[in-house]
C-alpha cells in the first residue's frame, strides 16, 4: 500500500501477524474449527452444525418423573375402576345364576272334613265345610258320584294359602250310608303351599238320603 509522503510517494509499512500473534479483539474460539468438520474455516464460524439439539427441547429429570407419576397415577386408578366392575358383574352373575336354594317341607297328614251340600246337577255334588286335623281349616269339594266316588278338593288351611288336588274310591255300598276308599293326590297351592306335592289315601261315607259326605285323606305333604 502506498501513502503521501514530504518526498512523494512511499511504501506504507504494516505489521506483519505470526502465526504466534494473536488476533486483536477477536474471540478465537469460534474461530477454532471442529475436528471433525471439513468445511472451511470461515463456513465453520458462521453455521450451526445441523444437528446440535435445542435447550427447549431437551427434557429435565425432574419433569421426567413428573410426567411418569402422572401416566401411573392415571394408570392405577384406571386398573382400579375396571377391577371393580369386574367384580359387581361377577357377583351379579353369581346371585342371578345359583340362587338361594329353597328348603322343602314334609309333612304327614291326617285330616277329615264334614261336607255339606251346597249345589247339585246331575251326578255332581258342591260340597264344603270345615276341616280338622293335620291341617285345620275349610274345605270344598266337588264330587261325581257314580259306581265310583270321585272327588276334585281345595283345602284352605288356617293362616293363608291353599292346597289343590283330586281323589277316586270305590262305593262299597248301595244302601243309604255307602263307605268308600281310595288314593289322593296333591297337585298344587298357593301362597306358603305354593309347591305343594303329595300323595296319600281317600277314604269316607256318603249319606245317600242328605248327600252329606265325611272325608278322610291320610298322607304326606310335601311343599
Amino acid at each position: 500500500m502506498l501513502g503521501i509522503g514530504r518526498h512523494g510517494l512511499s511504501p506504507v509499512t504494516k505489521p506483519i501477524l505470526t502465526p504466534e500473534s494473536p488476533v486483536p479483539d477477536q474471540d478465537q474460539s469460534e474461530l477454532a474449527p471442529a475436528a471433525s468438520d471439513p468445511r472451511p474455516v470461515g463456513q465453520q464460524s458462521r453455521i450451526r452444525p445441523p444437528h446440535a439439539p435445542k435447550a427447549a427441547a431437551t427434557a429435565t429429570p425432574t419433569s421426567l418423573n413428573r410426567a411418569s407419576r402422572k401416566h401411573l397415577g392415571a394408570w392405577v386408578l384406571a386398573a382400579a375402576v375396571t377391577a371393580l366392575a369386574a367384580t359387581s358383574t361377577a357377583l351379579a352373575a353369581s346371585h342371578t345364576a345359583s340362587p338361594r336354594a329353597r328348603t322343602a317341607r314334609t309333612l304327614v297328614a291326617n285330616d277329615e272334613g264334614r261336607l255339606k251340600k251346597k249345589d247339585e246337577s246331575g251326578p255332581n255334588l258342591l260340597e264344603e265345610g270345615p276341616a280338622t286335623g293335620t291341617l285345620p281349616g275349610w274345605v270344598r269339594v266337588k264330587f261325581n258320584i257314580g259306581a265310583t266316588i270321585k272327588a276334585w278338593f281345595v283345602l284352605y288351611p288356617r293362616g293363608g294359602g291353599s292346597i289343590s288336588g283330586k281323589g277316586e274310591g270305590a262305593l262299597h255300598s248301595t244302601k243309604r250310608y255307602a263307605s268308600f276308599g281310595g288314593h289322593m293326590s296333591v297337585t298344587s297351592g298357593t301362597g306358603r303351599y305354593r309347591h305343594a306335592r303329595g300323595s296319600g289315601g281317600f277314604y269316607g261315607v256318603v249319606d245317600r238320603e242328605t248327600l252329606a259326605l265325611t272325608v278322610q285323606t291320610r298322607g304326606t305333604l310335601h311343599y
